[in-house]
């Protein structure tokens, strides 16, 4: 097995050599070569695009609109890298350290996409960060689904925030899934921006708990065909990345709402080792660790400082800093516009 990465001191997740893969994959149709050239390519994208992030020199003229289309490439790379990995087999406490620096790439790419939108060519498009109404719904659902598979569930305020940006709908499915967790705006919508296959999960929530095993195993069947409109369907054959088949909400829904799993977990498209994982595991349990939950403090420009000690900047270039608490935190004039700063730990 490959040593862990590490590049910009943000970890990668390993590639399974052949063997490894033998033994270990999980997506049955998932051929090694095609896993192995897709996962070696987007592990030398995520590196490559946060070293021109990094350059002031390719910074320099570089527009609002060139760092959106970056940005946005690295967060599809990462999420990608994850949904490729967990098919192939990988080590779900990899996948499990890795997601939340997705959710940081996530969080930076929605600060261009609002600088973006105060041009005079994004004023014109005032496009959200993640088009719900689309096929980037599936980007929207990975990260939700995974917050919960992951035990990372601290992380959902972030993840609705950048999904609630200049999109002009909600969806209902999601909603669901995220209002058992923080508030959500009421009344939550009983409509799926995608409709099928996710429309039919929403009786789900309303079910009594005796028939809601019975509800997921009867979603997981008729899932695949209900998915003819999603960028998915018939992966493995048309040519185009094939990443695995997986009903991630299934399982997500199955975590939120506690729901014995044995009438479906050996159905096919059920993500069961994700679900075993977040139940056995302490990450999710409501103990976290001290340097986790200081990660989630933030504090913009302007703003007294919360939490006396080390400081980094979001965006690019990167800055370190150490406030004392109540000093105002710095505006390093980002090309996004107001500077935010995350807490990393204590001086």
């Amino acid at each position: 097995m490959r040593s862990l990465k590490t590049i910009c001191e943000k970890p990668m997740i390993h590639i399974l050599a052949k063997s490894e893969f033998k033994q270990s994959r999980r997506e049955p149709l998932l051929d090694y070569d095609a896993y192995n050239d897709e996962a070696e390519d987007i592990a030398r994208r995520i590196p490559n695009a946060q070293k021109k992030l990094n350059d002031a020199e390719w910074l320099s003229g570089k527009d609002e609109a060139a760092l959106v289309r970056l940005t946005q490439a690295r967060c599809d790379y990462a999420l990608d890298l994850l949904t490729i990995s967990y098919s192939a087999g990988a080590n779900i406490v990899e996948l499990e350290k890795f997601f939340p620096y997705i959710v940081d790439y996530f969080d930076e790419y929605a600060l261009y996409t609002q600088a973006f939108n105060r041009t005079d060519e994004g004023a014109r498009i005032n496009s959200p960060a993640v088009h719900l109404q689309d096929v980037e719904f599936q980007i929207a659902n990975r990260l939700l689904c995974f917050s919960l598979l992951l035990g990372q569930t601290k992380l959902i305020p972030r993840i609705m925030a950048i999904l609630d940006y200049n999109n002009p709908v909600r969806d209902g499915l999601l909603e669901r899934i995220a209002s058992l967790y923080i508030r959500r705006p009421y009344p939550l919508p009983n409509e799926c921006t995608r409709h099928l296959p996710y429309y039919t999960a929403l009786a789900i929530f309303e079910a009594r708990p005796s028939d809601r095993p019975g509800l997921i195993k009867e979603y997981l069947l008729g899932w695949y065909e209900a998915s003819r409109r999603e960028p998915y369907y018939d992966a493995h054959t048309n040519g185009s990345s094939f990443m695995g088949y997986w009903a991630w909400e299934a399982a997500a829904i199955t975590i939120a709402l506690d729901v014995d799993d044995r009438p479906y977990r050996d159905l096919p498209f059920y993500p069961r080792d994700l679900v075993d994982h977040v139940r056995n595991s302490t990450a999710a349990s409501s103990t976290v660790a001290p340097n986790e939950l200081a990660a989630e403090i933030r504090a913009k420009a302007g703003e007294a400082c919360p939490v006396g000690g080390h400081w980094q900047s979001i965006g690019v270039p990167v800055h370190q800093a150490v406030y004392a608490e109540g000093a105002p935190m710095q505006d390093l004039k980002s090309p996004y516009g107001l500077t935010v700063w995350r807490f990393v730990g204590a001086a």
